[in-house]
């Protein structure tokens, strides 16, 4: 059975040396692409460094502060910087209803381009993998950096995985919003359904559902 995580320092291991690590995260790595010093979290496998000898490429990426990533998904939900500021009051139920999608799509990790990593002590506050913001490097650089956190397993294959999945999707066209309708009315037409209730269980045992939903969380 897994159990669910209750404390962000579950992730992380409770001491490490200052040896190149797959999913090991440094502090101040300046990304010429945003013009900015951040985080960054080491992406390259273990199995590269381990290879690699002592002159390698590493491939990192940036962390941006959860606070700020909240903070632009309330903007694209319409609501103003006075409101997200406090400033202006803002409806209960439209901002209950974002809070618990942002929750479960992008704290959950249901995005591609974002990964939550939950803080751990002092110096990594809540923050996102923003997998738009890689650097690949001499691993030499990295030598008067500082190493703030190490990923435990699974955590730390994890890593290199989600940015695996993002870095490698196919982009295909859409499809358009008639041929979209057209289908929509057909599968939502309950009176012409040959299926009763639940149509899944139709073909997959209840045991089978359960299976597949634990693979999904």
């Amino acid at each position: 059975m897994i159990n669910n995580v209750s404390s962000g320092e579950e992730l992380y291991c409770g001491s490490f040396d200052d040896s190149i690590e797959q999913s090991s995260i440094y502090d101040k790595i300046v990304f010429d692409s945003v013009g900015r010093e951040l985080p960054a979290i080491v992406l390259t496998p273990y199995c590269e460094i381990l290879h690699s000898g002592k002159e390698f490429l590493l491939t990192v990426s940036g962390l941006l502060p959860a606070q700020l990533v909240f903070e632009e998904f309330l903007e694209k939900k319409g609501l103003t910087q006075d409101k997200i500021l406090g400033r202006e009051s803002i409806k209960q139920k439209p901002y209950e209803k974002f809070v618990e999608e942002f929750k479960e799509h992008y704290l959950g990790n249901r995005t591609l381009k974002y990964h939550f990593l939950p803080a751990s002590g002092y110096k990594l506050e809540h923050s996102f993998i923003y997998f738009r913001i890689v650097k690949t490097f001499l691993a030499k650089e990295l030598k008067d950096k500082v190493k703030i956190a190490v990923l435990k397993s699974p955590w730390r294959e994890s890593v290199p995985s989600r940015y695996a999945a993002y870095s490698l999707r196919i982009g295909v066209p859409d499809f358009t919003a008639e041929f979209l309708e057209v289908i929509i009315g057909k599968i939502s037409n309950v009176s012409v359904s040959s299926y009763t209730t639940f149509p899944l269980t139709i073909f997959l045992s209840s045991s089978s559902l359960d299976m597949l939903d634990l693979q999904v969380e």
